[in-house]
């Protein structure tokens, strides 16, 4: 099929789990190419994407290339919310260079990935733990506004809520898992205020990129996925990240 589509390279790799993070381990274990994208399956590159891409990898000193990104369903207000709560530095990005790049949806020197060696997976299980944690060994990233990536964002009540939710629980429980108990709880303890700080910084960034009507109208939807997101880090923190199911209890 994908050499018909004149891709004749493909190749697939299977896992026995849904974890994300040892699926995409697998994955970069088994490429062949000099940088990785990890592509979600609800996003959408707009035209140009690749080619902005490939006119920057061979830039040496990068080694990770993140795109600007945009609501694929800018509709309604949850998916609007969404897209600033989940992706809000990297929205209507004026100007690119070094400096923080999403986690997903970027493009990653695969040399740099297999650096991190047997805690590859664990990293590749949250982007930001990633991304700093390639910090940490020296690895710069560059934001490439001209890469634009449009994603599926949550566009109803439920879908929004279990969305971020889940993202925030995912977050904590990832982080958390190198901490004493005492720390963890003090992070959980603290996690009610995280809608209160992140709201601040929000509005901020809505005003700084000349969105200062919709930051006012959108209040009630930051917030309430705001909320949903602090009771995830919340759950997260004192309970961990949920547990993938085997991917044989959902055959496709």
């Amino acid at each position: 099929m994908f050499e018909r589509a004149g891709f004749p390279h493909v190749r697939t790799v299977v896992s026995e789990t849904f974890d994300r993070g040892l699926a995409e381990g697998a994955a970069v274990r088994t490429a062949t190419s000099d940088f990785v994208l990890f592509a979600q399956a609800q996003s959408y590159p707009r035209p140009g994407f690749l080619d902005a891409l490939l006119a920057e990898v061979h830039e040496d000193r990068w080694a990770v290339i993140g795109p600007s990104i945009q609501a694929a369903n800018p509709e309604t207000g949850f998916a609007r919310a969404a897209l600033w709560i989940l992706y809000g530095p990297w929205v209507d990005v004026r100007a690119g260079g070094a400096g923080a790049v999403p986690g997903h949806n970027s493009a990653y020197r695969r040399s740099a990935l297999l650096s991190l060696g047997d805690s590859l997976e664990r990293s590749l299980d949250a982007g930001a733990l990633l991304l700093a944690e390639l910090r940490t060994r020296g690895h710069e990233s560059f934001l490439l506004p001209e890469a634009c990536m449009e994603i599926v964002m949550p566009d109803t009540f439920g879908d929004f809520v279990r969305r971020i939710f889940r993202q925030g629980r995912q977050f904590a429980g990832q982080r958390r898992q190198d901490w004493s108990i005492v720390r963890r709880l003090s992070y959980a303890v603290g996690s009610p205020l995280i809608p209160l700080v992140r709201i601040a910084r929000i509005v901020a960034l809505l005003r700084e990129r000349g969105h200062s009507r919709a930051a006012v109208a959108g209040l009630p939807s930051l917030m309430l996925g705001l909320m949903a997101g602090a009771a995830g880090e919340f759950v997260g923190y004192v309970a961990g990240k949920a547990e993938p199911p085997p991917a044989t209890a959902h055959p496709r």
